[in-house]
């Protein structure tokens, strides 16, 4: 199962925590301890996320994977499979509008003749109006090839200065109360009481994993930019990528007009995908870069199998 936490912020900037277990809808057994579960996404007119909860796969295609294809308007499960750089998308489709009527007309219709399939999806950022950055929170229910649409209410954050949060998923309930509660302890960071919101959900429910990536964004006129950080649960792991050790740091899907890149591990401070900067941090206590590692960029392999 799969647990989100979406925040925004009056200062035009968001944050979008998820655990990265994926587990058997029958068997609660675990799968992949390491999916990808947020699609980040600079339009035309807006930067945003958007996570998943429910079947995560299509057949034998990701649900992270058919939501990029239904923005890109093309098939991406193979050359995401092996390239890190999926093509481009039409420039024609890719105003915040357009791309959230493709992503439903495509789910629902790949998923019209499965009986019971099901997926909730939270899309939450900022669209960019007249030099302004207006918050949105939507809740897209795909039901058996039948879709439902909810606009969160935004208030706190348009008019009382105050942040707004929504959890998706297994746990939500335990995610959203913990977050709150620590928000309001002196002294602690926004960021780090997603993660330990996560974790404290992981231990109350077995389906959602310890580990927890954040990925926050921020747009302001013609300016936006993205920051990820994986976190895992035991810091100071390595992982050996095309020969180097490097830390644990691994990148959602980013996609925008005039470039993408899919899952992957990454190593570098500061990357450009298709003009929007992405800083990728190291999780505290992670271990130094052999040599002089750079950057590195290598797709996550992904498990063809079936769960939620």
């Amino acid at each position: 199962m799969t647990v989100h936490l979406f925040a925004l912020s009056p200062d035009s900037q968001f944050l979008h925590a998820s655990d990265r277990w994926l587990t058997d809808s029958r068997s609660k057994r675990r799968m992949d301890d390491l999916a990808n579960k947020v699609v980040a996404v600079l339009a035309d007119d807006a930067l945003f996320t958007i996570g998943s909860t429910g079947h995560a796969y299509i057949g034998e295609t990701p649900i992270d994977v058919a939501i990029v294809e239904a923005i890109l308007g093309t098939d991406v499960w193979d050359k995401a499979s092996f390239v890190g750089r999926p093509p481009n998308p039409d420039p024609r489709y890719m105003s915040l509008g357009k791309i959230r009527k493709r992503i439903t007309e495509h789910l629902t219709s790949r998923t019209a003749r499965i009986p019971g399939w099901f997926v909730q999806l939270g899309i939450s950022g900022f669209h960019r109006r007249r030099q302004l950055s207006i918050p949105f929170m939507w809740d897209l229910q795909i039901t058996h090839g039948n879709a439902s649409l909810r606009e969160l209410s935004t208030e706190k954050v348009r008019y009382s200065n105050r942040t707004s949060t929504w959890t998706i998923g297994s746990g939500r309930y335990f995610f959203q109360n913990e977050f709150q509660r620590l928000l309001r302890e002196p002294n602690v960071l926004i960021n780090d009481a997603a993660v330990l919101a996560g974790r404290y959900t992981a231990s109350q429910e077995p389906t959602v994993g310890p580990d927890v990536m954040l990925v926050e964004g921020v747009i302001r006129g013609d300016s936006a930019g993205l920051r990820v950080q994986y976190r895992p649960a035991i810091e100071g792991l390595s992982v050996q990528v095309y020969g180097s050790l490097i830390p644990e740091m691994y990148t959602p899907w980013i996609v925008t007009p005039n470039g993408s890149t899919s899952p992957s591990v990454v190593v570098g401070q500061t990357q450009s995908v298709g003009g929007l900067q992405v800083e990728v941090l190291p999780p505290p206590g992670a271990p130094p870069i052999d040599g002089d590692v750079a950057l590195i960029v290598a797709p996550i392999p992904r498990p063809g199998s079936r769960g939620r």
